[in-house]
């Protein structure tokens, strides 16, 4: 075989692959039954799109599964309003049903009908594909995908849509646990395809056993105080806790999470639009954040050493008037939030010593600052809650009784109040005023 020859060969067969990267897979009729079937493969970049279903028309399929693999089948990309469409089945090779979403009822996002299966044993399945139980008859065009689970080969996300299908568990994205690792992404506006429930965002994690984490929602830009809710599950999808409401966050937080994890391993966060009533649409951050004495617990030095709206997540102050420090208040009136900015700081304190905490330095003309006092548990020891009318300053004298951590929070005093600015703040034993030494005169 002469170069010029064997040149064109290679040529047609890099044209070929790249034409088959590049396809736009779709059915082809007829494909009424399993004799019929077309074939599909698995895989983000395998979908079959375009499909279409006429009166009384039913779409099969065929694909291979391999044993012990979890896969997400889902119709998608139905344009219209309800949910009321397509329903999909699932039958071995022996046409036997395994499963079935036959009232599409599980789609959420952009997916109208559902099926997550784990497969005991490899071979050929079947997809059945028409329109949903009574009441439906629906027609029109739809999508059909099957996706591998995000810790199994072929997993893939589409990075230029916002990392998206991740809207059940065996399709999460990953996140990485630290200030650095936060991501920002976007629950979009479903009201254009025919779905059951609005944009749903999976994360996976590990946990480490013993630690304690912050997850957060945060920087959303407007007004108010409704746009994500946050849920917590195990690897067995069992929710352990939830911010559903939004309720939680303060600052420029919106929805906030603090556990503590009793046993490592793999978890799982889901972000979407807060309970009733809410139905939010727009951009979002997410960040897990590690508790102040733990492996990974790091801050903004750059940005006021933020973010410390939660006791986990407490600044180091030092004792002594000559370790204060100057920080401030945020604006938080552009994020969509619970509350204002809040600032935690943790010292050590020896049993028996009295000690002055207090806010300085403060330009106000009225009441600015106050000051709360916790133990490690989270139970409030004192409180300078409504702070000094003339200087806006806040102070606490206590002394205690037992050694260890303790807490301080500084926010704006209570109602009417809503400052937001600088502030200094320090920790004294006994008494915050500088000591003056004289000179001794010897006569």
């Amino acid at each position: 075989m002469n170069s010029r020859i064997f040149g064109l060969i290679c040529l047609s067969v890099l044209i070929a692959t790249l034409l088959m990267a590049t396809a736009v897979f779709a059915e082809s009729e007829p494909n009424d039954t399993f004799a019929t079937a077309d074939p599909i493969g698995i895989g983000l970049s395998n979908a079959e799109v375009g499909n279409t279903l006429t009166a009384n028309d039913m779409d099969y399929f065929y694909f291979t599964a391999e044993a012990g693999r979890t896969y997400v089948i889902e119709t998608y990309n139905i344009q219209g309003t309800g949910n009321r469409a397509t329903g999909l089945w699932l039958f071995n090779s022996s046409q036997t049903e395994i499963t079935n979403d036959r009232y599409g009822q599980y789609g959420t996002g952009n997916a109208n009908a559902r099926m997550t299966y784990t497969f005991s044993a490899t071979g050929t399945y079947y997809i059945l594909v028409q329109d949903c139980y009574y009441p439906c008859n629906w027609t029109g065009t739809y999508s059909l995908r099957i996706l591998p689970k995000y810790n199994e080969p072929g997993a893939e996300w589409d990075a230029e849509n916002d990392d998206e299908p991740n809207d059940v568990m065996p399709l999460a994205n990953e996140i990485l646990v630290g200030l650095n690792n936060a991501q920002t992404h976007q629950l979009f506006n479903h009201s254009n395809y025919v779905t059951n429930d609005s944009d749903y965002d999976f994360y996976h994690f590990e946990a480490i056993a013993g630690r304690t984490y912050v997850i957060e929602t945060y920087n959303i830009q407007g007004t108010g105080n409704r746009a994500t809710g946050l849920w917590l599950y195990d690897s067995s999808g069992t929710l352990i806790t939830d911010d559903a409401y939004g309720q939680y966050g303060t600052g420029n937080a919106n929805a906030r999470i603090v556990y503590t994890f009793s046993t490592s391993g793999t978890y799982f966060i889901l972000v979407k639009d807060c309970y009733y009533p809410c139905n939010w649409t727009g951009t979002y951050s997410l960040r897990i954040l590690p508790k102040y004495d733990e492996p990974g617990a790091e801050w903004d030095g750059e940005n006021d050493d933020e973010p410390n709206d939660v006791m986990p997540l407490a600044n180091a102050i030092a004792v002594g008037a000559e370790n204060a420090q100057s920080h401030q208040l945020f604006n938080h009136s552009i994020y969509v939030t619970n509350a204002a900015d809040q600032d935690f700081y943790w010292f050590h304190a020896e049993a028996g010593q009295s000690y002055v905490i207090e806010t300085f330095g403060i330009q106000a003309t009225g009441r600015a600052t106050g000051l709360w006092l916790y133990n490690a548990s989270g139970t409030e020891l004192a409180n300078d809650a409504y702070g000094n009318l003339e200087t806006g300053a806040a102070q606490i004298e206590f002394t205690f009784l037992a050694s260890g951590n303790y807490f301080v929070l500084v926010k704006d005093c209570y109602y009417p109040c809503n400052w937001m600015g600088p502030y200094s703040v320090r920790v004294c034993e006994e008494s915050c005023l500088q000591k003056v030494y004289l000179p001794v005169i010897v006569r």
